[in-house]
């Protein structure tokens, strides 16, 4: 190609640097909001933590496995907030889940192209009976 200021390129050049440009602003680097210690660190905070409620414990049998499913988002700063119940077992397992997850340490917030950013986290509690 001729351009009016009389200089050229060809077509492969223009797609090189097309392609360069894609790949660079195509580029999403994530860093998922952390305890400090990672997940080995989470899940002994958890296992540590967690207490079964004499509620709970009065009304399953022996083996049962109660799951409780929580979601809360690790704010810009690391905090806990929005802390929810996207699957009940029964409400004094719920509210120890809930427990559990508003006491917890700060977290390392989570990144996006080097700018802190807001994280949903999803989390299981289990209860074994």
């Amino acid at each position: 190609i001729t351009y009016s200021d009389g200089s050229t390129r060809t077509f492969a050049e223009i797609e090189k640097e097309e392609s360069k440009q894609e790949t660079k602003e195509d580029t999403v680097i994530q860093i998922p909001a952390e305890v400090e210690g990672g997940i080995p660190a989470w899940s002994n905070y958890i296992a540590k933590n967690v207490v079964t409620p004499e509620r709970l414990l009065s009304l399953a049998r022996g083996g049962t496995k109660a799951v409780v499913g929580i979601l809360f988002i690790v704010d810009k700063e690391g905090l806990i907030q929005d802390v929810f119940i996207k699957q009940s077992y029964e409400w004094s397992a719920d509210l120890e889940a809930i427990r559990v997850i508003k006491t917890a340490p700060k977290w390392k917030p989570a990144s996006q192209n080097g700018k802190k950013v807001v994280y949903r986290h999803s989390q299981n509690i289990s209860y074994h009976i």
